[in-house]
């Protein structure tokens, strides 16, 4: 399947197309802005539908191995290391507790923080459809279904130019 890419000159040819096409039944639409469009954020949001991310797993992840990894450190060099403890218990549960959780918090930033980057596809190193314009005047619209019969459509909606992004 290819993907078109259609370069409008004003915000509302823009807002229009999208509308224009989400009508049709085009979903897998994404727009090119150099400006946010809070219009379009509900209707992108239908069209790509509610994802969840996962980063929360990376981070649940990297706490839990944080802190069993805090805790088994201390309690294990208490017991290799072998102090007088005055009657009390080789491994105390208190300062263990606490040497684990401060592990716990220091993986788990770890932890979401690659999890952000391997979820986002940064750093990109695959080739995007982009326009060098979309940063500075212009508008676009990306579109990646079928699109034999779309380009008389977006002609007609008002696009400024319309080029063949690439295969999927």
């Amino acid at each position: 399947m290819k993907t078109l890419l259609a370069i409008f000159d004003s915000r509302e040819r823009l807002i229009n197309a999208t509308i224009s096409l989400h009508g049709l039944g085009y979903n897998a639409i994404d727009i090119l802005s150099p400006v946010p469009i809070p219009e379009l954020y509900s209707l992108l949001e239908h069209a790509h539908g509610h994802r969840v991310s996962p980063v929360k797993y990376f981070s649940f992840f990297g706490v839990i191995v944080g802190a069993l990894a805090g805790f088994t450190l201390a309690a294990g060099a208490a017991v290799i290391m072998l102090l007088p403890t005055g009657g009390l218990p080789i491994i105390p549960w208190p300062p263990y507790l606490l040497i684990g959780y401060e592990l716990a918090i220091l993986l788990g930033v770890l932890a979401t923080l690659v999890g952000f980057f391997i979820c986002s596809g940064l750093p990109a190193i695959s080739d995007r459809d982009y326009h060098h314009r979309c940063s500075c005047d212009c508008f676009a619209l990306v579109v990646c279904q079928d699109i034999e019969n779309i380009e008389q459509q977006l002609q007609q909606l008002g696009a400024i130019e319309i080029q063949s992004a690439g295969d999927d």
